[in-house]
């Protein structure tokens, strides 16, 4: 690539890049004062597109400039991804909660116990976490990351005016490889069990959606369609991961609420009441995983008709 070509990329991507920490910035305020979950959903959904747009351009930025930010939006991202996770388990804790007391006294009895044993853990755990959250916060703000990085991207911005068909001919590398990286993963669609390559496929898909979105506007509309379908598998496939989380976790759980009985109590007795709620839920999520599977395998297949991806490479080319 010449210098005028870097150029123009590198000026698109200060483009892309600001509008996604302006997005960002726009955020963290609520996130500190913790009164809104969505907050610190939009702020990680903010977070993970400009560290996405970052890695995509990685080879037109400065190396040094792009490790540290690279590595200080990869600390929050995380920060407000754990957090986020938990909210989202809390959240359906609580729909449960209030599902089950309006079931027959015998069920309710049985169950309830345990999920509110569980949600009062998962609310303890929020509450460490927004420390944490707090000082990633701190520490985003104390080393000044986002003035910093806008006072360049701000300079880069300015170096050229683009040109879309060099700006497409430039991202086209880019974009086949991110889709050739989800379709490669398609023979997973039919392996339910397969839990590591459907997440992969997950995050192959947001990858692919977020690049999309930052060539969108030298595109013009002919990524709708694709951005369409892309939302729809990550949807699709979130849920499913949402559902392997819980399986994971919730045998790990019943061990560690087992042994705080054994010490509180000095026995295990008591726990009884507890298992039984975590038991039912952990049948209850797994039923659910396999009737998210079965909609995500409906919604893959419902893209062959159109042939989304195979439009999206021509689209591309």
């Amino acid at each position: 690539m010449n210098q005028e070509s870097t150029n123009d990329l590198r000026a698109f991507a200060a483009h892309a890049l600001l509008e996604r920490l302006d997005a960002l910035q726009r955020e963290l305020p609520g996130v500190r004062q913790a009164d809104d979950p969505e907050c610190i959903h939009r702020a990680r959904v903010a977070s993970r597109r400009l560290r996405s747009a970052l890695s995509l351009f990685s080879d037109v930025l400065p190396a040094k400039k792009f490790a540290r930010w690279q590595k200080h939006v990869r600390r929050l991202t995380r920060a407000l991804g754990d957090a986020r996770d938990t909210d989202v388990q809390i959240e359906l804790l609580d729909a449960t909660i209030a599902d089950l007391t309006k079931a027959p006294p015998p069920e309710r009895r049985l169950h309830l116990p345990g999920i509110e044993r569980l949600r009062l853990r998962r609310q303890q755990r929020r509450e460490r976490l927004q420390r944490a959250v707090e000082r990633a916060l701190t520490d985003w703000h104390e080393r000044e990351v986002a003035s910093t990085m806008a006072e360049t991207l701000a300079s880069w911005r300015e170096e050229r005016a683009e040109d879309a068909a060099d700006l497409r001919g430039q991202g086209k590398a880019m974009l086949l490889g991110l889709l050739d990286a989800l379709l490669a993963l398609e023979p997973c669609v039919h392996k339910p069990e397969d839990i590591d390559a459907l997440h992969a496929m997950r995050i192959a898909g947001k990858r692919l959606r977020y690049a999309l979105e930052v060539f969108e506007p030298v595109y013009g509309e002919a990524f709708k369609p694709a951005l369409k379908a892309l939302r729809a598998v990550q949807e699709a496939l979130g849920d499913i991961h949402d559902c392997d989380v819980w399986a994971e976790f919730l045998p790990q759980f019943a061990v560690k609420e087992r042994e705080r009985t054994r010490e509180f109590c000095g026995h295990t007795r008591p726990f009884a009441k507890i298992a039984a709620g975590l038991t039912w839920l952990q049948e209850e999520r797994a039923r659910q995983r396999m009737r998210r599977y079965r909609a995500f395998v409906a919604v893959w297949q419902s893209l062959a008709t159109p042939e989304v991806w195979a439009d999206l490479r021509v689209a591309i080319d």
